[in-house]
């Protein structure tokens, strides 16, 4: 490695962009989705919330809504905008159900 020219062709965020994949949930599905509780449009959670909430769910911590323990890891969620609860998707399928909701706030 020459000086400041790094041996990988792509910078460290672009790497890590490209190893971890991104929830492929549709744009016009997203667009009439909405929070079963509420009505607000939903929004897609960036990566670090997933994976700090994934670190919850191995240490047992996460709870749902319904007071039950979270103990499958999430791909990613949809958030509520008021940011007050996560919608967890597992398999690209939204979970929308006030009980499997996640408190995040």
């Amino acid at each position: 490695m020459r000086a400041g020219v790094p041996l990988h062709p792509y910078p460290n965020e672009t790497l890590r962009k490209l190893l971890i994949p991104k929830l492929m949930i549709d744009k016009e599905l997203l667009e009439i989705l909405v929070c079963p509780e509420t009505g607000e449009p939903l929004e897609e959670v960036d990566q670090e919330t997933v994976t700090r909430l994934n670190g919850l769910v191995e240490l047992g911590t996460l709870v749902d809504r319904s007071g039950e323990p979270v103990s499958e890891k999430i791909e990613g969620g949809l958030l509520c905008r008021n940011g007050k609860y996560l919608y967890p998707v597992r398999e690209n399928i939204p979970i929308l159900l006030i009980e499997s909701s996640i408190p995040v706030s």
